[in-house]
């Protein structure tokens, strides 16, 4: 996000969203609007590598993660101007 993102924010949200998802802390902080869609009718988050600002563990980190309702609204919180 630019300048104006909350890093307060960040610091309470990702280690909850990573207890939930079972994510790693720097593969959440790393997402962006477009790694969030919908499969069936589960909302998933893509762990990728396809942005240049996105890296992986190792190649069997790409991986799809069901994204619960919880988790949702806090990535629809951030407009996608500013993601």
């Amino acid at each position: 996000c630019n300048d104006t993102f909350d890093h307060q924010s960040m610091d309470f949200w990702l280690p909850l969203i990573a207890a939930y998802t079972g994510a790693r802390r720097e593969e959440i902080g790393q997402l962006t609007v477009d790694n969030i869609r919908v499969v069936g009718n589960m909302h998933v988050m893509d762990i990728t590598d396809l942005d240049p600002d996105q890296k992986i563990k190792n190649k069997h980190s790409l991986r799809s993660i069901w994204a619960g309702r919880g988790c949702l609204w806090i990535f629809s919180a951030c407009p996608r101007s500013q993601c």
